[in-house]
């Protein structure tokens, strides 16, 4: 089977298929990236070196060339008020759970698009089917959900406007095994962990 068939996304189509996208300029393109970690710090990186309007928001001040930083709930408004896409790629906490809801679409840009690549339980669901039936949302894209396996009745499936993917970072096993093998020495040698995790932050 096609990696693509699991997420709907056909390998080939024929002109009668297409539906015609209108190009946007890069320059004129606003994007946040709601988390500024590992992930999300590289996610903006990269989208402005391309030449995006980039920004992120977090819990603390970020200082990224070229970057604009948000932070703290009080700036979340403005991080998210006129950007064309809204990336999350926050870790899942107390304050973060929910994060996306109704609130959080009305602040947005109207027709702007999501993309989830974080935690499913950052989005209220339910709110972002609302959002998209109203044309708040143009589109989400969207790698987790609340429940997973998200169940068969979800109306996500077969929403017009939502794109979902199979949240896999990586189809190789002997990387995962490569990954061990190193913790595994790091411990032996009474090295610093690579990859630690604050449980009282949550990440």
């Amino acid at each position: 089977m096609p990696a693509t068939a699991c997420c709907g996304v056909p390998e080939s189509a024929s002109p009668q298929d297409l539906e015609p996208i209108a190009p946007r300029k890069v320059s004129e393109t606003r994007i946040v990236v709601l988390g500024a970690g590992r992930i999300g710090g590289w996610a903006a990186k990269l989208f402005a070196d391309l030449g995006y309007d980039t920004a992120v928001w977090s819990r603390h001040q970020k200082t990224l060339p070229g970057i604009q930083s948000y932070f703290g709930r009080a700036q979340l408004a403005d991080a998210l008020t006129l950007r064309d896409y809204v990336i999350c790629s926050l870790p899942l906490t107390g304050d973060t759970r929910g994060i996306l809801n109704s609130s959080a679409f009305g602040k947005m840009k109207r027709g702007a698009y999501l993309v989830n690549v974080a935690r499913g339980a950052h989005v209220k669901e339910a709110d972002l089917i609302r959002a998209l039936d109203e044309d708040q949302l143009s589109g989400a894209c969207l790698d987790v959900f609340q429940r997973e396996p998200l169940e068969a009745s979800s109306p996500l499936w077969n929403h017009p406007k939502v794109t979902i993917t199979p949240h896999v970072a990586s189809f190789w096993v002997d990387s995962g095994i490569d990954q061990a093998a190193d913790l595994c020495g790091q411990v032996a040698r009474g090295e610093p962990l690579s990859n630690k995790i604050d449980l009282e932050l949550g990440y």
